[in-house]
This record gives C-alpha cells, structure tokens and sequence, in this order.
C-alpha cells in the first residue's frame, strides 16, 4: 500500500487561497457600498433638495451622480484588483517549487 507524504498544515494559507478571500472580501465591500449608496440616494432623495447646476439635486444625483458613483467603484475595483494580482504573482515568483517527497519503497 502507497504512503501518503507528510504535508505540514501549520504553514498558513496557500497564496492562491489568499488571493481568492482577497478577491472575495474587495467584490463584498464595493457591493454593499454599491448597494448603500442605492439605497441612501432614493430613501433621502427628497431630502436633499436644492439647485445643482440649475436642476434639483435630488434629480441630477439620481440620474448622473449615481452612474458616476458606479464608475467609481468599477475603478476602484480595477486598480485593487490589478495590485492583488501584481502581489500575487510576486508571490509567487518567491516561493520555492514544491516538490512532492520522494515515496519509501514499501
């Protein structure tokens, strides 16, 4: 019967599982702050109500100021995304090849 190599489990997480929580724990946030942003901008509408380039605030925030909130965010995602990737990779490029261990003849 073949033995199974000893694999140490106190190493921490593999980077690539870092990487995924990461990539979770971003798209988790820019959601809920995509989702709150949604919200706040039609429960309050009414109340903020003043003249904002000659239309109400209110209108222009809920026609251009919630797309330009959503190009934020996608921008934001972006440029996070782009460095966990670069920090990845470097990851990576660092840590040594794992090589399995050599089976003991049985």
């Amino acid at each position: 019967m073949p033995r199974v190599p000893h694999v140490e489990m106190n190493e921490g997480p593999a980077p690539a599982s870092r990487y995924w929580r990461r990539t979770r724990q971003l798209t988790l946030v820019l959601l809920v702050l995509w989702l709150v942003l949604c919200l706040l901008a039609t429960f309050f509408a009414r109340a903020i109500d003043f003249t904002f380039f000659g239309w109400r605030f209110s209108f222009w925030f809920g026609a251009q100021g919630m797309l330009l909130a959503f190009l934020a965010i996608v921008v934001v995602y972006v440029l996070a995304m782009q460095r966990l990737e670069r920090e990845a990779a470097a990851a990576a490029s660092e840590a040594p090849p794992s090589t399995p261990e050599p089976m003991p003849p049985s």
